[in-house]
C-alpha cells in the first residue's frame, strides 16, 4: 500500500480510500432489454429514438395506445418490473393493415353472449333476446371498439363484424381473432348457429432493424425483444448480434421473438435458421399474440436472468398470455419436433397457465455442417457472456495502467510498482473462476488449474495471452427413472 503524503510535514492521520478492489468483477449482468417495434401515428416520440420505459402506460404514452410497442409492455410489466426496459419505434408506414372477420348466422331466441379473444384478451359480447345476425355483429363491433388497448378497430355491415389493425405491416397479420378457446367457450345462445372466423391477414410491408442497431451505437443491450418475425429481420438480426458479440467489441446481445403457426410450419421456417444469437419462441394455437408470447417470455428470462445466467428457464410463467385451449395443445412429440428444429418452447399447466419449457437458440449445426449442441440453450449464452465480462471487469479494474514484465523480474516483487506477469495473471484468472465457481457458473477448479495458459505473446511484447477452459455448471433438465416395483 502506497499514500500519496511521502513528502507531508502537516500532523494528524492521512487515510487514503482505494476503490481498486471494490468491484472484484464477478458481479452477474443486469440484463438490459431493447424492444423494438412499430409506433402509431398519435405517437407523442420521433422514431427510432432511445427511451426507457418504467410502466405500460408510459409506453402507450410514447408509441400509441393499442401499438404493438404498448401490447407488448403491457405483457412485459405483468412479467417484470425490475430490470432494465428500454425501446426503440418505428413510424407506421404507408403498408397495408390487416383484416380479419367474425360472420354471425342466426337469430338469438334467448340471451346468452359470444364469447371472442382478440388481440389476447377475452371479450364477452351481451347477445339480447331477438336479436339478428347484424345486431349480433354490431355488438361485436362495439365491444371491441371499447377497450382502446386493442391493437384492431371494430366495423359491421349486415351479419359481419371486421376488424382492422390500427397498425400496417406484416406485423398486423400476428394479431389473434378468435371465437372462444376453453371448453364450452363455442357454444352459442339459442338460435345463433355459427359465427365464423376469419384470421387477420393481407397486412404487407415491413422494416429494415438495421437502422436500430445504426441508432443505438455501442450501447449494450443483452436482450432484443421484437415483433419483426419475418425471416429476413431475423436473419439480419444473426448479422447485427454476432458482430457486437466480436471479441474486440463484446456487446454479447440475443434477440427474442415468436412465431404462430401450426408444428409443421413453425417446423419449417425456424430449421432454416441457425444462429446462437436468436430465439424464436413457438405459438400454437394460444389466444394471445406473437408478440405478447415474445415479450412475456423475454421479461421472464430478462428478470431471471439477471439473479442467475446458469439457472434454467423451465416453469417459468409467461403471465399475461392466453393458452391453447386443452384440445389444441402441442403433446410431447410435437414438443420434441419444434425443439430439434430450433425453436424455444412453453408448456401449459393443469390451471391454463402458459409457462417455458425450454428457451433454445436456433442453432443446430457447426460451420461444417455437423450436429452442435454447444450453443444448444440460451442459458450457456448467457453464463459465457457473464464469465467474459467479469473477466473483462477484474482486468480493467485492477490492472488499468500496469506494466509487463516477464516472470521473475525483481522490480514485480515490489508492492509499489505496477507490474503484471504471466504468472500473476495466470494466479487472478484462477482466483477469477474461483470467485465464478462460488456463484455456481462454473465448476472443476482442478482441471481449470490444469489447463489454464498464460503467456507473453511472441510477436507483440506489450501483449499477454491466456487460454482459459472453464467448465460451465449445466442444467438439470431431464431426469431418467427407472422403477422396479415388488408386489
Amino acid at each position: 500500500m502506497v499514500l500519496s503524503i511521502n513528502n507531508s510535514l502537516v500532523p494528524l492521520t492521512h487515510i487514503e480510500i482505494d476503490n481498486s478492489e471494490a468491484n472484484p468483477g464477478q458481479v452477474i449482468q443486469q440484463l438490459k432489454t431493447l424492444m423494438v417495434g412499430q409506433q402509431l401515428v398519435t405517437a407523442t416520440k420521433a422514431e427510432k429514438t432511445l427511451q426507457t420505459l418504467r410502466n405500460a402506460d408510459q409506453a402507450g404514452s410514447f408509441f400509441g395506445i393499442g401499438s404493438h410497442m404498448h401490447n407488448m409492455a403491457i405483457t412485459w410489466f405483468q412479467n417484470n418490473v425490475q430490470t432494465e426496459l428500454f425501446a426503440m419505434a418505428f413510424d407506421d408506414g404507408a403498408d397495408t393493415a390487416a383484416t380479419g372477420t367474425y360472420t354471425v348466422v342466426g337469430t338469438a331466441t334467448e340471451d346468452g353472449e359470444i364469447i371472442i379473444y382478440v388481440g389476447g384478451r377475452r371479450i364477452a359480447v351481451p347477445v339480447v333476446n331477438g336479436d339478428d345476425a347484424t345486431a349480433m355483429a354490431t355488438a361485436i363491433s362495439v365491444a371491441v371498439n371499447a377497450d382502446t388497448s386493442l391493437p384492431v378497430v371494430g366495423s359491421f355491415v349486415l351479419g359481419v363484424a371486421t376488424c382492422t389493425s390500427r397498425q400496417t405491416g406484416l406485423v398486423a397479420n400476428q394479431i389473434k381473432i378468435q371465437h372462444g378457446n376453453f371448453e364450452g367457450e363455442d357454444e352459442l345462445p339459442a338460435g345463433v348457429t355459427s359465427v365464423t372466423v376469419v384470421p387477420m391477414a393481407s397486412g404487407a410491408g415491413t422494416y429494415d432493424i438495421d437502422e436500430i442497431f445504426t441508432a443505438i451505437g455501442d450501447e449494450q443491450f443483452h436482450l432484443f425483444l421484437h415483433s419483426f418475425n419475418d425471416a429476413t429481420n431475423i436473419g439480419k438480426f444473426d448479422v447485427a448480434l454476432r458482430a457486437r458479440n466480436a471479441h474486440d467489441i463484446k456487446k454479447d446481445g440475443y434477440a427474442v421473438t415468436c412465431l404462430s403457426d401450426s408444428v409443421s410450419n413453425i417446423d419449417s421456417a425456424v430449421s432454416v435458421y441457425n444462429s446462437e444469437f436468436n430465439i424464436v419462441l413457438a405459438d400454437v394455437n394460444g389466444a394471445s399474440d406473437s408478440y405478447q408470447f415474445a415479450s412475456a417470455l423475454c421479461a421472464q428470462v430478462a428478470l431471471e436472468g439477471s439473479k442467475d445466467p446458469a439457472r434454467p428457464f423451465q416453469t417459468l410463467a409467461m403471465l399475461g398470455t392466453i393458452a391453447p385451449g386443452k384440445t389444441s395443445r402441442t403433446v410431447i412429440a410435437e414438443q420434441q419436433q419444434l425443439l430439434e428444429a430450433g425453436a424455444a418452447t412453453s408448456v401449459v399447466d393443469a390451471n391454463g397457465q402458459t409457462r417455458i419449457q425450454r428457451v433454445v437458440m436456433t442453432y443446430k449445426t457447426n460451420e461444417f455442417g455437423a450436429a452442435d449442441g454447444s450453443y444448444r440453450d440460451l442459458n450457456t449464452l448467457l453464463t459465457l457472456s457473464t464469465y467474459r465480462s467479469s473477466f473483462d471487469n477484474v482486468l480493467a479494474e485492477k490492472y488499468p495502467r500496469h506494466k509487463l514484465a516477464d516472470d521473475g523480474v525483481r522490480a514485480a516483487l515490489d508492492p509499489t510498482q505496477a507490474i503484471i506477469t504471466p504468472k500473476l495473471a495466470k494466479a487472478e484468472a484462477i482466483a477469477h473462476f474461483i470467485d465464478m465457481e462460488e456463484l455456481g457458473l462454473v465448476e472443476g477448479s482442478t482441471q481449470f488449474k490444469a489447463s489454464i495458459v498464460v503467456e507473453r505473446n511472441k510477436d507483440d511484447v506489450n501483449r499477454l495471452d491466456f487460454l482459459l477452459k472453464p467448465d460451465l455448471i449445466n442444467q438439470f433438465r431431464i431426469a431418467g427413472v427407472e422403477i422396479k416395483f415388488l408386489l
